[in-house]
């Protein structure tokens, strides 16, 4: 009779599955609605009693609240990507670039000396062998 209990059923994961997303959603919820909202915590309970109850008997419905998160997580994903990372990146490093070329300073010194005859970069004295063990 062990074995019969203890034997996978095609829908035993994702039973599994979504008991544990149910549980971390209602704790979530809990959580949003005793520090910031109770509307919003309201709203993630009640995701979370959606997920247990289609993941125990509805797996289709289940399945389609799973592929519709997926979705949307890609679609923000792309939203966050285009719409703020690309804007920040062009502003900070545009705004870099000027204030050095304004200030004539080259910390990566790109610049062409020709009065210089070679481009070494001399080298401090050793300090001994000590600084070969700890390098940084």
């Amino acid at each position: 009779m062990k074995s019969v209990d203890r034997q996978m059923t095609p829908f035993s994961a994702h039973r599994r599955r979504s008991i544990v997303e149910a549980i971390v959603a209602i704790a979530v919820g809990v959580t949003v609605w005793c520090t910031f909202s109770r509307h919003l915590g309201t709203v993630i309970c009640c995701v979370g009693v959606f997920v247990l109850v289609s993941g125990q008997f509805f797996p289709r419905a289940y399945h389609g609240f799973k592929r519709l998160g997926v979705l949307l997580g890609r679609a923000v994903g792309l939203m966050m990507s285009w719409l703020l990372l690309v804007p920040f990146f062009y502003t900070c490093f545009t705004a870099g670039r000027l204030v050095l070329l304004l200030t004539r300073n080259d910390p990566l010194r790109r610049r062409f000396p020709t009065d210089l005859p070679t481009y070494w970069v001399s080298r401090g004295p050793a300090r001994g062998v000590e600084s070969y063990k700890r390098q940084y």
